[in-house]
C-alpha cells in the first residue's frame, strides 16, 4: 500500500486538510486486514498467469523417475496459493496405459550411419567390388528401417535396387530377384535408371507387371484421435477411419499421425492377398510429447524441440507458461535445474537452481527459492536462454554421478513431505473461513526445522511455539499501523494551524515503525 513507502505530499490547505484528518481518523478505525483487503490482487482480478508444471527429467537417467515427478508436486505446492497465478493439470486419455507406440524414439546418428553406408555400397559397386557392396547396403538397409518411421523410403528402395545389382553380379539371381521385389512392392511406380542394362530393367518392369496382377490385400484402421492421416510407405493414403482394399500384399510400413501435435503412432504390417488387417491406433498426445521431453532434458540438452512440444502440451490445457527442467546428484545431494517457458514469447529463462542437501533440512528453503524467482519472472525474463542450451551446465557425468550416489538422500528425498509456506498456510485457512473475502496471499521463506524431528510438517513443540510467535507478531502489526493512522491525522491537522508538509519514512521498516518529520 502506498503509505509504507516514502511518499512526499504537497502542503495541505483548508478544507483538504480537514478531509485528510478525517481520512486517517475512520481509516485508523479499520481492522488492518480489511484494508489489506482492497488491495489491487483481490478477488476477481485477472489471473496473470496459467502455469503448466512438467515432471522433470532425469539427467543422465541416474535418479529414478519419483524424483522428478515429486520436484513438480513440490513446487506447485509452494506456489499453489500465489496471487494471481493458476495451475492447470495435463489431461491423460483413459486408455493410454495400454498404448503400445505413442512416439517412436528418433535417432539421428543411425540415419547418419544408414546414409554413410549407402554412399559406401555404391563406390564399391561402382568399382566392381560386389561381395562389399553387399556387406555395405544390407547394413543401411538394416539401419534405415530400425528408424521407421522417420525411414526416407525413396532412399529404402534405391538400397534394395542396389543389392539387387550386386547380386546379379555375382550371379545370385534368385537373391537378386527377392530385393527387386521388395523394392517394387515398397514403390510399384520407381523407375530404374536407364544407365543400368536393359535386361536388368526389363526384369524389373516384369516382376512390378507380375505384381500388380496379384489379388489385393485390404487394411482397416481405426484410431483412438479421429480423422488421424494415414501413411503406408511413406505415402498418405487417407484418415481415420479408413477402409482400403487395393494395396499390395507383403510387408509394409504403417505411420499415423493425428491432425493435433506432432505424436507418431508406427509399426511395420504384413498384408495378405484376399484378407483385410485390422489395426487400431491408440495415439496418446499427451504420453507421446512427455517421452520426447524427458528424451531430450535427460541427455541435458534442452532444445528447441523441446520448447515446440512442451509449447503444444500447454495450449491444449490453456496455460501461458510452462516449467520443465531436469534433476541431477550433486556433491552427495540432488541438484534442481529449472526454466519458465513463455508459450506465447517462446522465451526460455533460467530459474534459481536448488540444491536438496542429504538430510532435506533445508528443502524447504530452497524450493522457496525457485517458486519466489518464478514468480518474479511471470512479467517477462531480462536474460531468455538461447537454444539449445545444456539443462544443467555443472551437471557431472553419468560415471560421475554414479559415484556421488548416496541412498540415504534419496530416500530423504522420497519420504520427504512438502508443505507450502507459513503464510500460504494463513491464505488457506482464510479461505476456508471465509469464502467470499478477497485476501492476498504471497511467497514466505519457510523456516527450517534445526531440531532433530522437527521435520517440516511434522506437529512438534517447536511447531506449535513457531504458530505462538507468528499470531503475537501479527497482533503487534495491526497495533503499529492503527498507531500509524492515527499520528498521521493530527500531523495532518496540524498543517492547519502552521502549514508546511510532513515526510513519513517507513522504507526500512515497512511495518509501520517508521519516522515522521515535519517540513515548515
Amino acid at each position: 500500500m502506498a503509505p509504507f513507502s516514502r511518499t512526499h505530499a504537497p502542503h495541505p490547505t483548508g478544507t483538504g486538510c480537514l478531509a485528510l484528518s478525517l481520512l486517517a481518523l475512520t481509516l485508523a478505525s479499520v481492522p488492518f486486514s480489511k484494508a489489506q483487503a482492497a488491495a489491487p490482487s483481490a478477488k476477481g482480478a485477472p489471473v496473470k498467469a496459467t502455469l503448466l508444471v512438467l515432471p522433470y527429467a532425469s539427467i543422465h537417467g541416474m535418479l529414478p523417475t519419483q524424483i522428478g515427478e515429486k520436484s513438480a508436486q513440490f513446487l506447485e505446492t509452494e506456489i499453489g496459493n500465489a496471487p494471481d497465478v493458476r495451475l492447470v493439470q495435463l489431461k491423460r486419455p483413459k486408455d493410454s496405459a495400454t498404448v503400445a507406440n505413442p512416439t517412436p524414439a528418433r535417432d539421428t546418428s543411425l540415419l547418419n550411419q544408414s546414409r554413410q553406408s549407402a554412399v559406401e555400397a555404391q563406390a564399391a559397386l561402382d568399382n566392381g567390388d560386389f561381395p562389399l557392396a553387399i556387406v555395405k547396403f544390407t547394413q543401411a538397409i538394416e539401419l534405415e528401417r530400425s528408424q521407421h518411421p522417420y525411414i526416407e523410403f525413396p532412399n529404402l528402395v534405391r538400397q534394395y535396387i542396389g543389392l539387387a545389382v550386386a547380386s546379379f553380379q555375382l550371379g545370385e539371381e534368385d537373391e537378386g530377384a527377392r530385393y527387386l521385389e521388395e523394392a517394387a512392392r515398397l514403390d510399384p511406380t520407381f523407375k530404374l535408371d536407364d544407365s543400368l542394362p536393359p535386361i536388368f530393367v526389363n526384369a524389373f518392369e516384369e516382376l512390378v507387371q507380375r505384381i500388380r496382377e496379384q489379388p489385393r490385400a485390404g487394411i482397416n484402421v481405426t484410431s483412438s484421435i479421429e480423422g488421424a492421416r494415414v501413411f503406408l510407405d511413406g505415402r498418405e493414403i487417407g484418415r481415420t477411419p479408413l477402409k482400403r482394399a487395393d494395396l499390395v500384399a507383403g510387408t509394409h510400413y504403417l505411420r499415423v499421425v493425428p491432425e493435433e501435435g506432432s505424436t507418431i503412432w508406427a509399426q511395420p504390417v504384413e498384408l495378405i492377398s484376399g484378407q483385410a488387417l485390422k489395426v487400431t491406433a491408440r495415439i496418446d498426445l499427451v504420453g507421446g510429447a512427455l517421452a520426447e521431453i524427458d528424451r531430450e532434458l535427460s541427455q541435458n540438452q534442452l532444445s528447441r524441440k523441446v520448447a515446440l512440444r512442451a509449447s503444444e502440451l500447454a495450449r491444449g490445457v490453456g496455460a501461458t507458461h510452462v516449467v520443465l527442467g531436469g534433476v541431477h546428484q550433486e556433491k552427495g545431494g540432488i541438484a534442481l535445474s529449472s526454466f519458465l517457458l513463455s508459450v506465447r514469447d517462446q522465451t526460455v529463462c533460467p530459474l534459481e537452481k536448488a540444491l536438496f542437501d542429504a538430510g532435506m533440512l533445508s528443502a524447504g528453503i530452497e524450493i522457496y527459492k525457485v517458486g519466489a524467482d518464478l514468480l518474479s519472472r511471470l512479467n517477462g525474463c531480462q536474460s531468455p536462454r538461447r537454444l539449445p542450451t545444456p539443462v544443467a551446465p555443472g551437471a557431472p557425468t553419468r560415471t560421475a554421478q554414479a559415484s556421488l550416489a548416496r541412498p540415504d538422500a534419496l530416500t530423504a528425498f522420497l519420504d520427504y513431505e512438502h508443505a507450502p509456506s507459513a503464510k500460504q498456510r494463513r491464505a488457506t485457512e482464510e479461505k476456508a473461513n471465509e469464502a467470499d473475502a478477497p485476501r492476498q496471499a504471497d511467497l514466505q521463506p519457510p523456516v527450517a526445522a534445526v531440531t532433530l524431528g522437527d521435520e517440516p510438517g511434522s506437529a512438534t513443540p517447536w511447531r506449535e511455539e513457531q504458530r505462538a510467535d507468528a499470531a503475537a507478531l501479527k497482533k503487534d502489526e495491526g497495533t503499529n499501523l492503527t498507531w500509524l493512522w492515527i499520528t498521521l491525522g493530527v500531523v495532518a491537522a496540524a498543517g492547519l494551524a502552521t502549514g508546511g508538509y510532513f515526510i513519513y519514512d517507513a522504507s526500512q521498516n515497512p511495518l509501520g515503525q517508521g519516522t515522521v518529520s515535519w517540513v515548515p
